[in-house]
């Protein structure tokens, strides 16, 4: 349990990785990595879309896992380890909640996509609180100048994501990559 404890994160990262090579593999041609978020790869009315749904919701429920018990081990300071639970429970849930098609199409649940929407937004907003919490506690300055480094790329990188159509999708992956490297040397 302690190897699991002390790895959770990179074992999360590495599962999610390689899931989500094996959706990319699977993409129709209409799918372009360079404009579509990684969320179409789960999305509304895609045959393939249990391949991601499984992707985020493992990573979710690994890194659930691993912060329950980190959770119940760091006593007074047991507030760092919130935002990553919400953080994880919201990838859960963006996995769920399947996004609208990335094809042209009216015929699609708008509430599951308003509701993947939301919980989207919730995973960024959780995990920018979860860097800066860490910041907070950082006992070393090199850790706090780090987790501040995170935080300010993550908010470019996701302002970036809205405000060009043409490559979001290479901002939220190199976004997914920022994160990925905070959970497994910081976090």
């Amino acid at each position: 349990m302690d190897w699991f404890l002390q790895n959770h994160s990179l074992i999360s990262v590495l599962y999610f990785i390689v899931i989500a090579i094996v959706a990319h593999l699977l993409t129709p041609s209409e799918y372009d990595w360079k404009r579509n978020s990684i969320s179409e790869l789960g999305a509304q009315q895609y045959e393939n879309k249990w391949v991601m749904q499984i992707g985020l919701g493992g990573f979710g429920l690994i890194l659930t896992i691993g912060g329950i018990f980190r959770l119940l081990g760091l006593g007074p300071t047991w507030f760092v380890e919130v935002p990553v639970l919400v953080y994880a429970g919201s990838l859960i849930l963006t996995g769920i909640f399947c996004t609208k098609p990335f094809v042209q199409s009216e015929d699609y649940s708008k509430r599951e996509d308003k509701l993947h929407s939301v919980f989207a937004n919730l995973t960024g907003i959780s995990f920018s609180a979860a860097v800066a919490v860490q910041s907070m506690v950082s006992e070393e300055f090199i850790g706090f100048a780090l987790n501040i480094l995170v935080l300010a790329a993550t908010l470019l990188l996701v302002f970036s994501f809205g405000r060009s159509e043409s490559k979001r999708g290479i901002f939220q992956r190199v976004t997914f990559i920022v994160g990925f490297l905070w959970l497994i040397f910081l976090y």
